[in-house]
């Protein structure tokens, strides 16, 4: 069950392929939830009429809400998943404009906005993850093409987010895989290529798989052969003394 960051194209397949794990809930950003069977909750801006008055509650407020919710552990849920991870960067931000009383992260003095909106929404993602849920991240992917000195042109793909925060992001997960499409069939890309955003803590023997989840497994369960590992899910490690075996606290 290693954390995880999906990105693809839209229409590969990404969310499909998540909803495939059980026990599992969906922190939606976009509304497309119809292809998934998974629970989810919709993250939105709520907007309401009190008389003539307007108020509007951000949805970052609606995801810190959901954060203190999974922190209380009173569900069945072994996995959270942020579908679309770049959306809630998006909804931090607006959510920390509306804070300073700002309307660009430049307006607050130099580095100051950026470095206020990064820290909100990277403590709170690593607030999350500390309290031992499966986390899988999902993103679109943006392809940009970069002219060298030399004239030579690199095409390079990556998630749809800053690159600042995708490196720290990458940080607190086990694997960043990127979908895709070759022509009708879909696939996930296990091997680490030059000007893809993407890797892991997994020695992989195949460079690709279908993007389902019993190929998925069975990737997985052949780069761990002969590597002591544990699920997190269900075992925490029990002290060991040097006299004895390992033991498993379920």
């Amino acid at each position: 069950n290693p954390d995880m960051w999906i990105y693809a194209d839209s229409y590969v397949g990404k969310s499909t392929f998540i909803d495939q794990f059980e026990d599992l809930l969906f922190i939606n950003t976009d509304g497309n939830f119809d292809n998934t069977t998974s629970p989810y909750v919709y993250i939105k801006d709520e907007i309401t009429l009190e008389g003539r008055l307007t108020n509007r509650k951000f949805a970052w407020d609606i995801f810190l809400e959901i954060v203190s919710e999974l922190e209380k552990k009173q569900n069945n849920f072994k996995r959270i998943c942020l579908d679309l991870v770049e959306d809630l960067y998006e909804h931090c931000r607006l959510y920390t404009y509306n804070k300073l009383g700002i309307e660009h992260e430049q307006d607050a003095g130099y580095g100051k906005g950026w470095d206020m909106v990064r820290t909100e929404f990277l403590s709170t993602i690593k607030r999350l993850k500390n309290l031992g849920y499966h986390i899988i991240y999902i993103s679109k992917e943006v392809v940009n093409e970069i002219t060298l000195k030399n004239g030579s042109k690199i095409t390079t793909i990556k998630p749809n987010i800053p690159d600042k925060v995708a490196n720290v992001l990458a940080g607190t997960v086990d694997l960043t895989l990127r979908a895709y499409m070759d022509y009708s069939d879909r696939y996930l890309q296990l091997e680490k290529i030059e000007n893809i955003f993407g890797g892991g803590r997994f020695a992989f023997q195949a460079d690709k798989i279908p993007l389902e989840k019993d190929a998925f497994l069975q990737a997985l369960e052949e780069a761990q052969v002969g590597v002591k590992t544990y699920s997190k899910m269900d075992v925490t490690p029990a002290e060991v003394t040097p006299a004895e075996e390992p033991k498993q606290r379920y």
